[in-house]
């Protein structure tokens, strides 16, 4: 429902529209879809027919937050469910694993976004969730969360086959969807509703650490001063500088990021095909 929204208001030109004809286009996409859920379960019974409004109001909000965003960036949607592997628009990520044996990694990526910049084409990965999910750095340094990063490596690696032309990481993100509620003790007007849901969908991940690519993400940024972005998780002093509460990586940390990622690819290729399966569990905090 969000791929098929994105795509038609998108390409019809309307990103700076109200937000309620992303609310109109989401819910239409979801009455479409639910008679091919699971056979009509969600409609069978009154219980389900809730959950069925429900995911209407989910999917209508969260449409509402992707188009507010949109209007605040300079990124476009270049890649909607967009796979990679064999017989999919992009060819797989091959990877040698030695001794005459090789590793493909097929894939779907929700989203892909791109801007254009003076010194190239930047792409940014956008994944979209049910639950809240940050991007923890030590989680990939042990082989834990690999898939956004293999994603961004994918359109990197076969953008200028693809898009014709080179590319450079601009980020990997976390769309939470939800329909939240807005605490408030004394009311508040639609102004600061539409403002205060928009924090509460700011997207979690890692952007690179560029003023300019971080203004193309939020434009509301473009101003002198301190500023704490609605859209990505990205906070500027008045010097410019970035926060220590930003989620940032330079060009150098993201080619590290890009090299880890196949390194724990390669090791785990290399396990599956020597018969490794080890019951090996892990603790967190």
């Amino acid at each position: 429902a969000l791929r098929q929204t994105t795509e038609k208001l998108f390409a019809e030109g309307v990103i700076a529209s109200d937000m309620a004809i992303w609310q109109r286009e989401a819910a239409a996409a979801v009455e479409r879809l639910l008679p091919k859920v699971q056979s009509r379960i969600l409609l069978s019974s009154h219980r389900h027919q809730v959950m069925a409004r429900k995911l209407r109001d989910i999917v209508a909000q969260a449409s509402a937050m992707l188009g507010e965003q949109a209007r605040l960036s300079a990124f476009r949607p270049v890649g909607l469910e967009l796979g990679f592997g064999p017989d999919a628009p992009l060819p797989p990520l091959s990877l040698d694993l030695g001794s005459g044996r090789a590793m493909d990694i097929a894939g779907r990526i929700d989203r892909v976004d791109a801007a254009e910049t003076p010194e190239g084409l930047l792409l940014r990965i956008l994944d979209y969730k049910s639950g809240a999910v940050k991007l923890k750095l030590e989680e990939v340094a042990h082989g834990l969360t690999l898939q956004m990063l293999t994603y961004l490596d994918v359109v990197v690696t076969h953008a200028p086959h693809w898009l014709g032309k080179p590319a450079e990481p601009a980020g990997v993100l976390y769309f939470h969807v939800r329909n939240p509620l807005l605490p408030t003790a004394n009311g508040m007007s639609p102004n600061e509703a539409q403002a205060a849901m928009l924090k509460q969908f700011r997207m979690q991940g890692l952007v690179l650490a560029d003023g300019e690519a971080v203004r193309l993400m939020d434009v509301s940024l473009a101003g002198d001063g301190s500023a704490k972005s609605s859209v990505v998780p990205v906070e500027i002093k008045k010097d410019g500088t970035f926060s220590a509460r930003s989620q940032i990586a330079d060009r150098q940390q993201w080619n590290v990021l890009r090299s880890s990622v196949r390194s724990q690819i390669r090791k785990i290729g290399k396990r599956i095909v020597s018969g490794d399966v080890s019951i090996a569990p892990y603790r967190m905090d």
